[in-house]
């Protein structure tokens, strides 16, 4: 349920803020105050597209900010999850931001995302019928949600999600079988060949580190062999080596210690050193025994390393990558040899997963059948009783078109036509108008003007009733061209609507007003040269007031007064909505 919106710097509205009740909220107000405004800025909350036109003359940005109540909407809380947004308890808060520049961001419980992740996750919180670019009706995919929510059990929707998914899978795991026979060969052979080729380099993880750095000691043996030998003669070997002309100096100072014992210790240093000299002198005479010369190793491992590189620029940038690529090999060339063993039993499981698949697309369509029959008689006599005489919708199912390259596993003969399974079926729904009796059946959008699909959006929430998925309705021509007794049908249809979910109107009809749960009131003034928008919740003095001025005009007088509270005392009851509670002792507008 939307439980606040505010709006600032948007078109003319400079600031407002709306606190929205559950049931039946109205909106009312002069001409140009901003009440289709609203409207327009809430199907923003739903993704629609923004232009930086819509910034408030002079202001950086516009921001469009709402408050959701999920406390009975578990789905999107769990929608929260999959679309990786926040989930902050209870709430949902979105915030949407319209550049002056023409860029824009959408903030979801304080994360940023897309517009169309902002469409995904709303798509059932909110729905706007009036101006013809914020309705979803005419949209397919909704279309058929409806016919779901009205007749299809939710099992048999998962029944076919997950025969949908087994046939996908048995048709992905066939499909290597589709090989024909020389090319099945021609792969097996590439295979083996490409299987000998790195069986034969007898790969080892990590030997490439060992062989480079080997490669680096052998090309370098013979200096270091040198080096060696010649700091071991320096050190030790020579007569004049440092070891021998440290000991007369260690020996001289040491007779002298008596004269000065602060002699003492660095007689003991040089000691110390001498040894140390003398350790080092001989294992580097060991190393130099160690050190090979051997041109022919050499050889050898430049021969491996260059066998190594070959692979690597071939199959993969590392040797554990070519050991990774040996066991892919491997795998798939097992898997070739075996095609013709599992090819039998790979295509009897496609066999049965298209006979699920069809069992479950049937049950489908035949109670979408059944569905749509119902929802055509049904919303077209509630268009009836709204001012659309003659007025009739048809569900038309059909089988989802065949495309070029679509999985022959996928399509069915059904009826004399291929049809194309989907995780919904294979049925394609259209719902089809005709606004005037001996008119042709013709697409929503093609066939009703804005007025007309929000009556005919009414109709269809009056059929859903409590299925109806969507949380928020908002209707902003919904009273377009109707008057008098009709204008009171649809106030008692909106009302009944509003028994089940949240809706939001606007209206210019004190009859439609009547009704209202909560009653809003859109004002606007001048102030320093600008117009400025102000929305007012409405007690039940300030209710019988506004009224009377939908009812008389700019003069207001007492028999428009008495008329009003006349509506607001309880229009007729009807069997779509019940009387109004008696609101003793609150103000009207305040929720149940």
């Amino acid at each position: 349920m939307l439980v606040a919106l505010r709006i600032t710097d948007y078109a003319i509205i400079e600031h407002v803020e709306l606190q929205l009740h559950a049931g039946l909220n109205v909106v009312t107000g002069e001409t140009g105050a901003g009440k289709s405004i609203i409207v327009g800025a809430t199907a923003l909350l739903r993704g629609d597209r923004a232009s930086a036109e819509l910034v408030r003359h002079g202001c950086k940005e516009a921001v469009i900010e709402a408050l959701f109540d999920l406390r009975q909407r578990p789905e999107i809380v769990q929608r929260l999850s999959e679309l990786g947004l926040p989930a902050d308890g209870d709430e949902l808060v979105i915030r949407r931001v319209i550049g002056g520049g023409g860029r824009g961001r959408v903030h979801v419980n304080g994360a940023l995302c897309t517009t169309s992740v902002l469409t995904r996750l709303t798509e059932r919180l909110l729905d706007i019928a009036g101006q013809h670019e914020h309705q979803s009706l005419a949209d397919r995919s909704v279309q058929r949600g409806i016919l779901d929510a009205l007749g299809v059990s939710a099992t048999d929707v998962a029944a076919m999600a997950q025969a949908f998914a087994r046939l996908q899978r048995a048709s992905l795991a066939l499909r290597p079988t589709a090989l024909d026979e020389r090319a099945r060969a021609e792969r097996l052979d590439f295979l083996r060949y490409q299987l000998r080729e790195l069986d034969a380099a007898q790969l080892q993880p990590g030997e490439e580190a060992t062989l480079d750095a080997l490669q680096r000691k052998l090309r370098s043996a013979a200096d270091l062999r040198q080096a060696a030998e010649e700091g071991e003669e320096l050190l030790y070997g020579a007569d004049e080596a440092v070891t021998a002309r440290l000991a007369p100096i260690a020996r001289r100072l040491g007779e002298l210690c008596a004269a000065d014992p602060e002699l003492a210790p660095l007689v003991r240093q040089l000691d110390e050193a001498r040894v140390l000299i003398e350790d080092a002198a001989r294992e580097l005479g060991r190393y130099a025994e160690r050190v090979e010369v051997n041109d022919e190793q050499l050889r050898q491992l430049d021969d491996r390393l260059d066998l190594l590189h070959r692979l690597k620029r071939k199959h993969g940038a590392s040797v554990e990558e070519l050991l990774d690529r040996l066991d892919t090999l491997r795998r798939e060339a097992d898997e070739l040899a075996a095609v013709d063993e599992q090819r039998e039993t790979l295509e009897a499981e496609l066999s049965a997963a298209r006979e699920q698949a069809r069992q479950a697309a049937t049950t489908l369509s035949a109670a979408r059948a059944v569905a749509a029959r119902r929802l055509g008689e049904q919303v077209s006599a509630h268009l009836e009783a709204l001012h659309m005489p003659g007025a009739r919708l048809s569900a038309l199912i059909e089988g989802r078109a065949v495309r070029e390259g679509d999985d022959p596993a996928l399509l069915f003969e059904e009826g004399g036509a291929r049809r194309r399974v989907g995780v919904e079926g294979w049925d394609r729904v259209d719902f089809q108008v005709a606004i005037n009796p001996g008119e042709a059946l013709l697409p929503l959008g093609r066939a009703a003007s804005g007025g007309e699909l929000s009556r005919l959006t009414l109709a269809l929430r009056q059929v859903l009733g409590r299925v109806d998925p969507v949380a928020t309705s908002i209707f902003d021509e919904v009273d377009a061209g109707i008057g008098g007794a009709v204008a009171d049908v649809v106030g008692r249809a909106l009302a009944a609507v509003a028994r089940h979910r949240q809706v939001l109107v606007v209206t210019h009809l004190p009859q439609v007003a009547a009704y209202a749960d909560l009653h809003l009131h859109v004002g606007k003034t001048q102030e320093g040269g600008r117009t400025r928008t102000a929305v007012q919740s409405l007690t039940t003095e300030a209710r019988v007031e506004e009224l009377a001025r939908m009812l008389a005009g700019s003069e207001l007088t007492e028999e428009a007064r008495a008329q009003a509270r006349r509506l607001l005392a309880g229009p007729a009851t009807s069997a779509e909505a019940p009387p109004r509670p008696k609101r003793k002792g609150r103000e009207a507008g305040r929720a149940p």
